[in-house]
């Protein structure tokens, strides 16, 4: 199978179980469904896909093990390496098979219901997934994951994939599924002794429960996953904050007691520009301002419906492309928005015409941190707290918005801090990958033993947070910022 990829160039994937999965349904999803959420929005380059993003891990991982085999000694280490090469060609290949609609921010809009909400709708049947498809309890909406449902998938937990799909997409006439094609394609290649492993093999991987060195290479530092979704990211966007050489980087790789470890003067300089390209990209990009108002207006719309909707089914969006994605939604908020969705549908209506509100007012932690007033820890949580569930924070914005004398979709307050996002309620491993510097003397040693403000930016980025006012009345924002700071009075110490 011959691929030209604007990043790699043109190569030939040498792969019979990826030529199999090539046609199944949830691989031809990925074609549909945006790398980037909703930042395309905004950057209109930013147009790739899942499936691109898949294609390029693979190509990396190709390469990363092409480079380990070639430099491990003649033995039982070469030997192992050359059996690894196949089994993380689909681990690369699969680890965002089951990948979301607008990607993760339907998991974070899901996440985003308080606890006591969360009380409310669990005796709601359309809320779970997978019933009747699943060993054990369904997943309720904030448990919902796309790698823990991919896990789930490949082990046997969520079974019937087939009649489950025939259920909730029955206009999509599926055929060929992943999970009955990988099995299948398993099981010939071991009997003819082309490969020697099976699914749990692939599982133990992403779980960080098989060899240090498999996990760091799809879930560490500077794993090909990271590698090729900065890159890509940064290429289509037009940032060009990624810009460095991922060859380079490959070719510095050894294995050291069964730890991924870079060569100090060849590897660290690429993967320190790497680690800095995801700090820099985080702000202009995945961070920017605007990209967060169409996220933060789809969360709104999302949380709405499936709150005041009284069938919500949410295994019917799930497996969906993200156009049809919206388009469902959006019909779902016009037929029921004489049933207090008329706010959904506003916002719908504005993503799919590109009409964001604007930002007002910004407050991030290095303002806390740098101001020259003294600002108790105690109040910037309580702001954070305030702020932490939608179920709490629409109620305020509803609130202020009946106090300036605007509709409740007129105002949203954005929130976003990674020390207890509700994102992180699931988490997979992210392990270091060690530095090499040639001597036996010393080992191998961290990436911040050469360069400090590595850790820096490990700490800063379990702290970071930010508040963001957006309106499309910006006629009222004097107005807007009197009534925030009634309910909100830290804000009007910081308020420039």
């Amino acid at each position: 199978m011959y691929i030209q990829d604007p990043l790699y160039g043109g190569y030939r994937l040498k792969d019979e179980i990826i030529e199999n999965l090539m046609s199944t349904f949830e691989i031809s999803r990925l074609a549909s469904v945006k790398q980037a959420n909703l930042t395309s929005l905004v950057f209109p380059g930013a147009n790739h896909t899942r499936f691109e993003h898949t294609i390029g891990t693979v190509y990396l991982m190709d390469k990363v093990f092409k480079t380990l085999i070639e430099k491990a000694p003649e033995g039982n280490r070469k030997k192992e390496l050359e059996e690894e090469a196949p089994l993380m060609r689909l681990v690369a290949f699969l680890h965002d098979v089951c990948a979301f609609p607008f990607s993760h921010v339907i998991e974070f809009g899901f996440r985003q219901i308080g606890p006591e909400k969360r009380e409310e709708l669990k005796n709601r049947d359309d809320l779970y997934v997978f019933e009747d498809h699943i060993k054990g309890k369904p997943y309720f909406l904030n448990k919902i994951d796309h790698e823990k449902i991919r896990d789930d998938i490949l082990d046997g937990t969520i079974f019937n994939l087939k009649g489950y799909y025939d259920k909730w997409y029955e206009d999509l006439h599926i055929d060929r599924i992943v999970i009955d094609v990988l099995e299948d394609s398993i099981d010939k290649s071991n009997k003819k002794g082309k490969i020697n492993f099976t699914l749990k093999d692939i599982i133990k991987v992403y779980t960080g429960k098989s060899k240090r060195y498999l996990t760091q290479l799809i879930d560490g530092d500077i794993d090909v996953d990271r590698v090729d979704h900065l890159t890509r990211d940064s290429y289509y966007s037009g940032i060009k904050h990624a810009n460095f050489n991922p060859e380079r980087l490959i070719e510095s790789m050894t294995i050291e007691e069964d730890d991924l470890t870079i060569s100090l003067h060849m590897g660290l300089p690429q993967a320190v520009h790497l680690m800095a390209a995801r700090e820099l990209l985080y702000d202009s990009y995945y961070n920017y301002s605007v990209t967060r108002s169409y996220e933060t207006m789809f969360c709104r719309a999302l949380y709405r419906l499936l709150v005041d909707v009284e069938k919500f089914d949410i295994d019917s969006i799930l497996f969906l492309t993200d156009d049809v994605c919206l388009h469902k939604l959006l019909k779902l908020s016009y037929d029921n928005k004489e049933k207090q969705n008329s706010y959904s549908y506003h916002l719908f209506q504005k993503i799919l015409h590109r009409d964001h509100l604007n930002p007002i007012f910004e407050l991030i932690w290095p303002d806390i941190r740098s101001s020259s007033r003294y600002i108790p820890e105690d109040e910037v949580n309580e702001m954070l707290d305030i702020l932490r569930y939608l179920d709490r924070v629409i109620g305020l914005e509803a609130d202020i918005a009946r106090k300036v004398g605007i509709k409740p979709e007129n105002i949203l307050i954005y929130r976003d801090h990674t020390s207890d996002d509700p994102r992180k309620e699931i988490s997979y491993p992210d392990v270091p990958v060690n530095i090499w510097s040639g001597h036996k003397e010393g080992a191998s040693k961290d990436i911040a033993h050469y360069h400090h403000w590595v850790n820096d930016i490990k700490e800063d980025w379990k702290d970071r947070w930010c508040v963001r006012i957006y309106t499309d009345k910006t006629d009222k924002t004097t107005r807007i910022m009197e009534a925030i700071f009634e309910e909100i009075p830290l804000i009007k110490k910081l308020y420039k």
